[in-house]
């Protein structure tokens, strides 16, 4: 499973996007266990999610001093990509979870 984010960016007067890329952490529960840490800033963690058992998994991610967290998902594979998105104003623009399929 890779976990990374596009927090934060704020919409701008023209409508155009500004990234601040901030540090988010995560927290991924299965059936015998749970497994947590954080992302750095700009960047991306890889790990496997079958450490905590079989899936499905909830997988929380948000930031790490838990301001804003998006929605816990249920995801049902470990070759998932879970992109945490944030933006301001807030809402409409987050928090929230895009679900991707890792492909090869």
């Amino acid at each position: 499973m890779i976990i990374n984010s596009i927090a934060d960016y704020q919409v701008t007067s023209n409508d155009g996007l500004q990234f601040t890329f901030v540090p988010i952490a995560y927290k991924i529960s299965g059936k015998e266990r749970s497994i947590s840490g954080t992302v750095p800033a700009n960047s991306y963690t890889e790990l496997d999610a079958s450490a905590v058992g079989a899936p499905p998994y909830t997988v929380n991610v948000g930031y790490i001093n838990e301001s804003y967290r998006a929605n816990p998902i249920s995801v049902g594979s470990n070759d998932t990509l879970i992109t945490f998105y944030m933006g301001f104003p807030a809402p409409p623009n987050g928090p929230g979870t895009f679900v991707f399929a890792r492909s090869s």
